[in-house]
């Protein structure tokens, strides 16, 4: 290399370090972007200017977290961050509802000596279907002459999974538990909503745990149908049911209707169980058998006592 090109290389090499020590980057992050109802989601906007000597955190005039949901025809602000003439601290705004439980925090770091930055930081506690949407960071520099508007991240999550399970005839007083007799014509209806792609299978059992899969040939499953739903979540309704007569070894059979996604995953489930008497809660006997057994061995007994004392007198 000669001297020209060393020299050349020089100038190129100082002109880029002026380039990074006077720049501004922008940034946003979130962890992933597909999340489960209920989880806490943290999305963080950040700012860095690189400048001899070392700016203040708060060089720039605002920055902001605004979202558009599925809903919306344009973004709306969350949350943000402006410095003060009259303070050293900036002004935290937040502009979603008190009923969210969300936070915005920020926080200044001065790095280094020719590096500072700021982090505006918002928690989505509770994430939810109408939660949906794209979110962004907004940074305006010098009085907004220069606007960093930086692409969103796109979050989204499924709809949750509700299962009802309805037996008729359904006598008693247990909500999952029916008293039904030998040759009784039952039927154990399956409702469930929740996301696309997934499906209902049954199963009973007579000596639980060991469940045996229902035959699919006799139940009846009906087409699923997409749910009018207004909170951003693809929701389908899905209904199966199971009709059968009851049989002599029915007492005590659970059924169980469950939920899973195409791999078969178990997502849900809920279970009936038949009874051919009324149960007592502290055993697996019938109470009339129980009382009855009682019965005579109480009789039992005080019989054996008369004709102990008969005898011995």
């Amino acid at each position: 290399m000669d001297l020209r090109q060393t020299i050349l290389l020089s100038i190129l090499s100082a002109l880029v370090r002026v380039s990074l020590q006077q720049g501004i980057i922008v940034s946003s992050t979130v962890a992933k972007s597909n999340w489960t109802v209920g989880d806490t989601v943290t999305f963080t906007c950040e700012v860095v200017k690189f400048e001899q000597p070392a700016p203040s955190p708060l060089f720039f005039t605002f920055m902001t977290v605004a979202r558009q949901t599925w809903k919306d025809s344009e973004f709306s602000k969350l949350v943000s961050l402006e410095p003060q003439k009259s303070s050293s601290l900036p002004k935290l705004t937040t502009f979603f509802p008190p009923s969210k439980r969300w936070m915005a925090t920020y926080e200044t770091v001065e790095k280094y000596l020719d590096k500072a930055s700021t982090k505006l930081i918002l928690t989505l506690t509770d994430f939810q279907c109408e939660d949906i949407g794209s979110y962004k960071c907004i940074v305006a520099v010098s009085n907004q002459t220069d606007l960093y508007d930086r692409t969103g991240h796109n979050l989204t999550t499924t709809a949750p999974i509700t299962l009802d399970l309805q037996l008729t005839p359904h006598n008693g007083n247990e909500e999952f538990a029916s008293i039904n007799a030998v040759g009784d014509n039952i039927t154990l209806r399956c409702s469930v909503t929740g996301p696309p792609d997934i499906k209902i299978s049954w199963k009973f059992a007579k000596y639980p745990p060991d469940e045996i899969a229902y035959p699919e040939n006799d139940v009846v499953f009906y087409p699923e149908t997409q749910s009018n739903s207004t909170s951003g979540c693809a929701t389908r309704s899905y209904t199966s049911v199971l009709a059968k007569t009851v049989e002599a070894n029915d007492d005590g059979t659970r059924y169980y209707c469950i939920v899973s996604d195409l791999l078969g995953k178990e997502l849900a489930r809920k279970q009936f169980t038949i009874w051919f008497q009324e149960q007592n809660p502290n055993n697996n006997y019938k109470n009339g058998v129980n009382v009855l057994n009682m019965q005579q061995s109480l009789t039992f007994l005080l019989f054996v006592c008369i004709l102990k004392t008969f005898l011995t007198d």
